[in-house]
């Protein structure tokens, strides 16, 4: 590629480029500058913008105010060299550079051969232009830089012909200026920066362009956990963590710190920190702070909390038909109301549950009763509060009486039953009794008359006669009652009535003695409405007793004094006395 190919390549890049960072801002153009003749006095060098036409006079010294000459182009007819083409219009169009570099003007003595050379530069190349960020860091994330504080923007150009005249810079758009010294950004926004250089013979260089956000917040972190609140403290168990989440709105969180109060070295957080190694009821204290990208620290933050490791109190009460042995056996009924009571000193209960027997644990939400065939049950609790700490060891042993007592009567003095009726005398007495295989009993009540129940105490009788319903049941002592118990009784205290006949009527009207002739017989009736007679018996003239089976007959003659005796069969007596006399 020859040297004009190379330049014009060049030109297109840099043009492709101008066009690139032009695109990036449509509010911004660079700032006009003319191509100029530059001399470099200190390395006594002309530098010639490229493209910029010039034309050659002659002067009579160095002086800058020595007349000059424009030298006019014209053909020999004898030609030196025959290889250079002179342009003849140079002279009014001047003379054009094609190539950046070393130029010279060569003169040729024709007389003495000797040749001259003077030297010049052209310069057609752009110089070069960068932004540079220092003094912070930077962090690139989804194609956004971020800087931290004290960030500095530095331009540095350079040309490697001509020098670099001068750079010039646009923040945000604004219009370009020199520049001058590095830039400190200090606040915190996002922020593009242009910026070019031009040469000292006007070569622009292509747009250097730059965008960033500076980041001067630290970020937010705080703690997850769950736990309870209770008197303006968190409690929490071992079996639980903490999360902390932090968040930076900007460059983002790089990393996350912790630590306990008690420990010196701080920990980098990559997941759940653990509390399994914190004792019960000590007082904890998490120190935590982030960090983002570009080194902005959070202060350290503080996140007080309990541990609670202890399962929560609990027991089982129950109320109602409770029954206590000497052996400390509890004997219950069907009634009987059993809850589950529970308390944390620290938290508060979440779940209580309970099971009787073998059955599957069921949530308790109000008091429960056992039912089922007497016998020993085993009532177990489970209470859960709500840090998850579980009491499983919450039992009672009880023992379920659900039959009632079997009571019974008996008698104590006269007593007579036949096939439908049971006669007692007033002073019988009635005797209740009662058994029961679990709790034992407690009360034996009986009624025979009104509508009030009396507590049996001893053996009663009934002192008046009549008939009686009598009613008594057992309770045992978790009041269970059977059902009540009757019979029916008479009483009765009358003895029987005895009459008596004779066979013939008496011999004389004298009521004090009956006078009867010999041969007489004399019959005994005995009568008894209630519980019956049992037997007649009978003495002459204070004689043997002997029973009465049938009619007496007297033959001889005298005066007799009977004495009849008829008991019913409650051993009720009637006695009475007969006197009369035989003759003949």
């Amino acid at each position: 590629m020859n040297n004009k190919m190379r330049i014009l390549a060049l030109l297109l890049i840099g043009t492709a480029v101008l066009i690139s960072a032009q695109q990036k801002s449509e509010k911004v153009l660079p700032l006009k500058h003319s191509l100029k003749v530059y001399e470099d006095n200190e390395r006594n060098r002309l530098y010639w913008p490229l493209g910029k036409e010039f034309w050659i006079r002659i002067a009579e010294s160095p002086d800058s105010g020595a007349p000059s000459y424009l030298l006019s182009q014209e053909t020999d007819s004898q030609e030196v060299e025959s290889d250079v083409n002179i342009d003849k219009k140079a002279t009014k169009n001047g003379i054009k550079l094609d190539v950046t570099g070393k130029q010279a003007i060569r003169w040729y003595n024709m007389v003495t051969g000797k040749k001259y050379k003077l030297r010049f530069y052209s310069d057609g190349d752009a110089p070069e232009c960068e932004i540079k960020l220092s003094g912070a860091s930077l962090h690139v994330q989804d194609n956004i830089t971020y800087s931290g504080k004290g960030i500095l923007c530095e331009i540095i150009s350079s040309d490697k012909h001509s020098g670099v005249g001068k750079s010039y810079i646009s923040v945000n758009n604004a219009q370009f200026k020199p520049y001058e010294k590095t830039i400190n950004f200090s606040k915190e926004m996002k922020y593009n920066i242009y910026a070019y250089a031009v040469d000292n013979v006007g070569n622009r260089s292509n747009l250097a362009f730059t965008e960033f956000v500076v980041d001067m917040s630290a970020p937010e972190t705080k703690v997850i956990a769950g736990g309870l609140s209770a008197e303006n403290k968190t409690i929490l168990s071992s079996n639980h963590s903490i999360e902390i989440s932090a968040k930076d709105s900007l460059s983002g969180v790089k990393k996350t710190w912790y630590r306990f109060e008690k420990e010196k070295k701080f920990n980098l957080y990559n997941g759940p920190v653990d509390l399994k190694k914190l004792k019960d009821g000590d007082q904890q204290v998490l120190v935590f702070y982030s960090e983002d990208y570009v080194g902005n620290i959070e202060k350290p933050k503080q996140f007080a909390f309990v541990i609670d490791n202890t399962p929560p109190l609990g027991k089982i009460i129950c109320k109602g038909d409770v029954h206590s042995k000497t052996n400390e056996q509890i004997i219950v009924s069907p009634r009987t109301m059993f809850k589950v009571e529970a308390k944390d000193e620290r938290s508060e209960i979440r779940d209580i549950y309970y099971a009787v027997n073998k059955s599957k644990s069921v949530p308790f939400k109000a008091p429960f009763c056992i039912s089922g065939e007497p016998g020993k049950y085993l009532i177990t609790a489970r209470v859960v509060d709500k840090l998850g700490n579980e009491n499983s060891q919450i039992s009672s042993n009880v023992v379920l009486d659900s039959k009632p007592p079997k009571s019974s009567h008996s008698f104590i003095g006269s007593v007579h039953k036949n096939e439908y009726t049971l006669w007692i005398t007033p002073s019988t007495k009635i005797k209740l009794n009662a058994q029961d295989d679990l709790s034992g009993i407690k009360s034996i009540e009986y009624l025979f008359e009104g509508d009030s129940y009396i507590t049996y105490k001893e053996p009663f009788n009934i002192k008046k006669e009549g008939l009686f319903i009598l009613k008594y049941r057992g309770t045992d002592n978790v009041n269970n009652r059977e059902e009540d118990r009757m019979i029916a009784v008479v009483v009765d205290s009358t003895p029987p009535v005895v009459e008596e006949t004779f066979s013939s009527k008496p011999m004389s009207d004298d009521k004090s003695l009956l006078r009867f002739k010999d041969a007489t017989t004399m019959f005994l009736k005995v009568i008894d409405d209630a519980s019956g007679v049992k037997e007649v018996t009978f003495s002459i003239n204070g004689g043997r007793e002997q029973k009465y089976t049938g009619p007496i007959q007297f033959a001889n003659v005298g005066s007799y004094n009977v004495e009849v005796r008829a008991k019913d069969n409650l051993e009720n007596t009637q006695k009475k006395l007969l006197k009369f006399a035989i003759d003949k």
